[in-house]
């Protein structure tokens, strides 16, 4: 026990007097030797960071050059390539215009303008065209005359060719309903005026009047889902206000409105019900804001 009690009291009294050594040596030691290493290897991670990050930026400034010239680079052959574009583009107007003054490749005939507009003024002139003498009556096992045969083969030249303007306007200056239709079921509407880089995708004011008469005959309900396609694309391009044109619209229109008007009424008062209804209602509506 009293050995015990010496060996307590001894390692206290030892603990007692080495410890502010202990404190003072660790003190200089973390103070001297531990905070200065720990600065410098945090400096040199630091420095390290530092020098990464501006390897990065240098890397990256260089590679955004490169990019910015290769862009530079696409955009001066983009340019060159757009004027080749015009260039070919204008020569082919060109070669077009050449070719319309002249004749169409397969010997297609374009009409004298004036008897071009001589038969669209014929045309126009007629608001009963069904009525008359071998419109819309033909039957289509009567053999053709060869005059007929050869109008019909240039017409449809002119289609392959998508000169519509003209093939509308030879078509319509036989004042023969079937002629004009036999180009409604060649072509669709969105063929005949979508802009191209050569057409301002539309007809003439004229060759759009004289089509909505053709199409608005007597015989209009022969084949009456195409026709009402067309009238629909026709008289949204058709001008009412046009100075050119006011006599015959207001003769034309009218008659064009009494017509859809008639069919309207066949279709309501019809046995079965009709899918063309709504589409007629539209058109009569649309006509007579036209005559407003």
């Amino acid at each position: 026990m009293g050995s015990s009690s010496f060996v307590n009291e001894l390692t206290t009294q030892v603990a007692t007097s080495i410890r502010p050594s202990i404190e003072e040596s660790f003190k200089d030691s973390f103070t001297k030797v531990l905070i200065p290493s720990y600065q410098k290897a945090t400096q040199a991670m630091f420095q390290q960071i530092h020098a990464a990050f501006q390897s990065g930026i240098e890397d990256l400034t260089s590679a955004n050059q490169k990019d910015h010239e290769a862009v530079e680079s696409l955009t001066q052959s983009v340019k060159k390539l757009s004027f080749n574009v015009e260039a070919i583009q204008s020569s082919v107007v060109q070669v077009v215009q050449a070719q319309s003054d002249h004749s169409f490749p397969g010997g297609v005939q374009r009409q004298d303008p004036r008897r071009s507009v001589s038969g669209l003024q014929r045309a126009l002139q007629g608001d009963e065209i069904g009525a008359q003498s071998g419109y819309g009556s033909r039957r289509t096992s009567q053999q053709q005359s060869p005059v007929e045969s050869k109008q019909l083969a240039n017409i449809n030249q002119l289609i392959a060719y998508g000169d519509f303007e003209e093939a509308f306007t030879q078509a319509l200056s036989t004042n023969d309903s079937n002629i004009v239709f036999h180009i409604c079921s060649k072509v669709s509407p969105r063929a005949v005026f979508q802009q191209t880089p050569t057409s301002a995708g539309t007809l003439s004011q004229p060759v759009l009047l004289a089509l909505t008469l053709h199409l608005a005959n007597e015989q209009l309900a022969q084949n009456l889902g195409t026709k009402l396609t067309w009238l629909q694309e026709v008289l949204m391009r058709l001008n009412p206000k046009d100075p050119m044109l006011s006599e015959h619209m207001s003769r034309i229109l009218p008659n064009v409105h009494r017509r859809l008007s008639d069919m309207y009424k066949e279709l309501i008062n019809g046995t079965e019900p009709s899918p063309h209804i709504h589409t007629i209602q539209r058109l009569i509506a649309f006509v007579e804001s036209m005559q407003l």
